[in-house]
Order: C-alpha cells, then sequence, then structure tokens
C-alpha cells in the first residue's frame, strides 16, 4: 500500500530538506519530487487497473486517497 504522497516524508527519510531532494531530482530527472511521486502513483494505478480485479475504489483506497473523487479527477488529469 502506498500512502505516503508528500514530499517531507521522503525528505524525512533521506535526512534531507524537501527543497534538496527536489533540487537533486529535478538535476538528475528533469521533473520535482512531487512531479516523480504523481508519476509513480499513476504508473500504480495503471498496473494495478490493468493486472487486478480491483475496483477504481479499491484502487484509490490502496494508494492512501481518502476521496475517491479527488483520486478519480487527479487521474483523468495525469497527476495521479
Amino acid at each position: 500500500m502506498l500512502e505516503q504522497k508528500d514530499v517531507n516524508f521522503y525528505a524525512q527519510q533521506l535526512h534531507i530538506t524537501p527543497k534538496y531532494l527536489s533540487e537533486v531530482l529535478v538535476q538528475l530527472t528533469g521533473k520535482t519530487t512531487k512531479k516523480w511521486i504523481d508519476e509513480h502513483l499513476a504508473m500504480e494505478a495503471k498496473s494495478l487497473l490493468r493486472q487486478t480485479s480491483m475496483t477504481i475504489l479499491e484502487i484509490c483506497f490502496w494508494l492512501g486517497f481518502e476521496d475517491s473523487s479527488y483520486f478519480i479527477k487527479a487521474f483523468k488529469n495525469g497527476k495521479a
């Protein structure tokens, strides 16, 4: 289950600041930390849709979204 979508969480795990984490990721990948997290969530959601019989609602909660309408909107807009 992927519950952490916050940049601060990952920065804390690495013992660095969120700003530095984003700077490094932009240098290495051309993407901010938030963009990287959003793309990872989108890939995970697509994978679950293709490879499981989970419903969109189940996937929403599996990925840690409390509001399914937000998840569906974000997914359609390419943000999750």
